[in-house]
């Protein structure tokens, strides 16, 4: 069974790549801004990738912060 990491980590995946898949289409369909585009799109899907990573970690690190609350972290923390 995967866990909340991996499975966040497989549908960011999935969405960048309908992402690129769209802005590749976008780029041979229209050649005067099209690859403008596609190159903003890839961009963007780098950054989402790239920041949901430091958002999961740090939501964890925020819950660790705060014992009091009585909650504790998901499986993608590997604080204890």
């Amino acid at each position: 069974m995967l866990d909340m990491q991996q499975l966040s980590t497989e549908m960011c995946t999935i969405q960048a790549g309908v992402a690129m898949g769209l802005a590749k289409t976008v780029a041979v369909r229209f050649p005067e801004w099209g690859p403008d585009f596609a190159t903003l799109m890839v961009s963007v899907a780098a950054m989402q990738l790239v920041l949901q990573q430091c958002s999961e970690g740090f939501s964890c690190l925020q819950v660790h912060a705060q014992p009091s609350r009585g909650t504790t972290c998901s499986s993608t923390c590997n604080l204890q």
